[in-house]
């Protein structure tokens, strides 16, 4: 591993470490003297007959537990649901598991669950409520509409690439929990969400389709997400039916910022990429390198790769001195397929979106040996891969070519995977725990002096 390796994994792991979700609960909630402190705010436990947790996302699981750990017996019971193999035994909360990224069964029917604990809450209830990635699946209670309906229409959506906000519109008005409707339900309950954004903005109201949160999308917009993808005549005639009818105003509409039923809700985001990028600047700042923060990326990796290579090179060349300079950024890239179509499931270990990234970045830093990069998945997979990203430098197309290998033809073929296990650079972490999108830095110049004591 070369030095500059070692500093991008060391950034790498000083950032995940801030970010792990249940340090993240353990960092904002506790309890003093009857109190319970939550994200600043203070409740006091006479005041309530029962608090209970409900929840859906990947890194769920991890939250539930600290939260149970935190109030011992003063949690009542709960309901929380997440992906096929991470079900844990906890000691007062249900935990559910079903399949991603589609709606199914066995989420819809934890998911009535949750329906139920809502309408039993009251004035004297505080909801504890963990959002994380996933949840926009896991968290399945369509509304009026068979779930195959509902499954049908997300899964048009995403082989058509609709952007993550798209998606959550629709998601929104075809729902009885999402779009604010979970805190609606809540009503008059006192109810604190904790989220855990794998979005590269932290943007509240996507991360689970904002169960919790005012929705400024309507039925009308959800409509437009349809037609902008030709899909009007390909969904399930039930949900072409609800849409339209709620555009028309015969169905209630979403709860809007304003709404009185948030008085008593409050939605904390408690770890995501924003933090995760703010502990590795400063971190790196300590170390001597100059940072600079880049707007989130995403899009073609390849197209990604150029703009940061180009903005690398340009940094290069006006390099003096020995300290380094690091570019910092997150978010998601997607791969594209040789014709031109976007990837919808990432299933296939050659077509993996942080190693494609890191390979196009090869391809624009070859020769320049004062560039390297790593680019990797926050989750510590990629994809279905068992590595997390790749390393790249100046000198990984040459050696590429040393031994008959042309970058240029794994990229076109989507392989960068096979190109890493041939030359070297794969980055493998095992899973981290954690999801807050994925991690992209470049440094611009030599690791030589810095000082990582």
């Amino acid at each position: 591993m070369t030095r500059e390796q070692y500093l991008l994994e060391y950034l790498f792991k000083s950032g995940i470490d801030t970010v792990r979700p249940d340090l993240a609960v353990n960092r904002c909630v506790r309890i003093s003297d009857n109190l319970l402190h939550i994200c600043g705010r203070v409740y006091d436990l006479n005041a309530f007959e029962k608090i209970e947790l409900l929840g859906a996302g990947l890194q769920v699981g991890a939250m539930a537990r600290e939260v149970e750990e935190i109030l011992g017996d003063r949690l009542s019971g709960g309901d929380i649901i997440v992906g096929e193999g991470q079900g844990l035994d906890l000691k007062r909360v249900a935990c559910h598991e079903a399949s991603l990224p589609l709606p199914s069964g066995e989420a819809f029917a934890a998911s009535e669950n949750i329906l139920a604990r809502l309408r039993a809450g009251n004035e004297k209830t505080l909801f504890i409520v963990l959002i994380s990635d996933g949840a926009s699946s896991l968290l399945c209670a369509p509304s009026q509409l068979p779930l195959s309906d509902s499954r049908q229409t997300i899964r048009l959506l995403l082989e058509k690439g609709a952007s993550t906000a798209q998606v959550a519109c629709v998601r929104k008005h075809l729902s009885r929990l999402k779009g604010g409707l979970l805190a609606r339900r809540a009503a008059p309950a006192h109810l604190e969400c904790l989220a855990v954004s794998d979005l590269p903005e932290d943007v509240p109201g996507l991360v689970g389709a904002g169960p919790t949160l005012p929705d400024p999308t309507t039925f009308a917009d959800a409509l437009e997400v349809l037609y902008a993808h030709g899909l009007e005549d390909k969904v399930p005639p039930s949900v072409l039916r609800r849409l339209t009818l709620g555009k028309a105003g015969r169905l209630p509409e979403t709860p809007k910022p304003g709404d009185p039923v948030f008085a008593r809700c409050h939605t904390t985001v408690i770890a995501g990429m924003r933090r995760m990028l703010s502990a590795i600047t400063e971190k790196a700042a300590t170390m001597g390198l100059e940072v600079r923060q880049l707007p989130a990326i995403s899009g073609s990796a390849r197209i990604t790769a150029w703009e940061l290579s180009h903005l690398a090179s340009i940094a290069a060349t006006g390099l003096n001195g020995d300290r380094p300079i690091l570019f910092l950024t997150g978010g998601q890239t997607t791969t594209v397929q040789s014709d031109g179509s976007r990837k919808w499931k990432h299933t296939d270990k050659k077509n993996e979106r942080n190693q494609e990234l890191a390979l196009a970045l090869a391809s624009a830093f070859q020769g320049n040996m004062r560039l390297s990069a790593l680019c990797a998945g926050t989750t510590g997979l990629n994809g279905s891969a068992e590595t997390a990203g790749a390393f790249v430098d100046g000198a990984t197309v040459t050696s590429g070519h040393g031994q008959g290998l042309d970058a240029r033809d794994f990229l076109a073929r989507n392989d960068s995977h096979a190109f890493f296990q041939k030359v070297g650079g794969l980055f493998t972490t095992g899973p981290t725990r954690t999801n807050v999108a994925d991690l992209a830095m470049v440094l611009i110049g030599k690791a030589d002096k810095i000082n990582f004591s």
